[in-house]
């Protein structure tokens, strides 16, 4: 978790704490976001990914989740954001789906999937040389994509 602003060069910069001062290198008119990241299943690509939510009903939806009796962790389930809409009409939905076990496929990839989180800080890549054996890293499984689902 952090705060997010990209620059003018259209280059992202996070955060562990939110900066009492707008940043001097913000891009004009944009503002700081606070953002989540993790390391999912993506259906889609069919591979271990970097997820990076910073849309607040998506993350308030997560926590619903979270803080219900019913869902709780969302490492125990698939989810399926679906995005509906555009610019300031955008509306976001989360949907739960029923815990599943993972193959050995996606066992075998996310293990050999090297995160490292931290390097979105500094400006790395989280999936370069200098990462975390996998073991030491949540994953989140993601839901299948529907067709209007949030690209990833």
């Amino acid at each position: 978790m952090g705060f997010v602003y990209w620059r003018s060069d259209n280059k992202p910069v996070r955060l562990y704490e939110e900066p009492q001062d707008r940043p001097g290198d913000m891009r004009e008119g944009d503002k700081l976001k606070f953002f989540w990241a993790f390391a999912v299943w993506s259906y889609r690509e069919g591979k271990v990914q970097v997820l990076e939510i910073t849309q607040s009903t998506i993350i308030e939806q997560i926590k619903g989740l979270i803080f219900n009796a019913d869902w709780g962790d969302p490492k125990d389930y698939d989810f399926t954001v679906t995005k509906r809409g555009e610019k300031l009409d955008t509306e976001y939905t989360v949907q739960p789906s029923p815990q599943k076990p993972l193959t050995a496929a996606q066992m075998k990839a996310y293990r050999e999937a090297r995160v490292n989180l931290e390097a979105l800080f500094s400006g790395g890549d989280p999936f370069g040389d200098s990462v975390k054996p996998a073991e030491d890293v949540e994953l989140v499984v993601e839901a299948r994509p529907s067709e209007e689902e949030m690209p990833l």
